[in-house]
This record gives structure tokens, sequence and C-alpha cells, in this order.
């Protein structure tokens, strides 16, 4: 899982003011996030992540590349 590209939002449309930032992620495969998430080392820093990011507000978006998968 590698961060691709990392926008900070300056206007919000339609009132959603509380998005600051929308962060796109590369990920080789759909099951890659399943992986990350049962990963030890990564469930070791869950509550550390859930400090500095609000999870209970964040919506996820899973896409894949035009023309299908990679």
């Amino acid at each position: 899982m590698r961060l691709y590209r990392s926008f900070r939002v300056l206007q919000a449309m339609g009132g959603a003011s509380n998005i600051v930032a929308v962060n796109v992620w590369d990920l080789d495969s759909p099951e890659a996030l399943s992986q990350v998430m049962a990963d030890p080392e990564y469930v070791a820093k869950i509550e550390y992540r859930d400090r500095i990011h609000d999870m209970a507000t964040t919506t996820m978006y899973f896409v894949s590349k035009r023309g299908g998968a990679r």
C-alpha cells in the first residue's frame, strides 16, 4: 500500500465543510487492503492511527484504473 497523491481541500461543495484532505492510495489488488488490515505490524499501530486520524468520519472509495485491473 503506497500513498500515491495527497490533496488538501480548500473548499468543499455541498456543505461538506469538514473535509480537509483527499488521499489516493495505490494497492496491488483489491485483496491487498484485507492483507494490510491483517498485518500484525499494522494492527499494532491502529490505536496510534486512530489518535491522529478520525476514521469515524472517513469515506473510502475503491476504484480501479481505467481499462480494468493492473
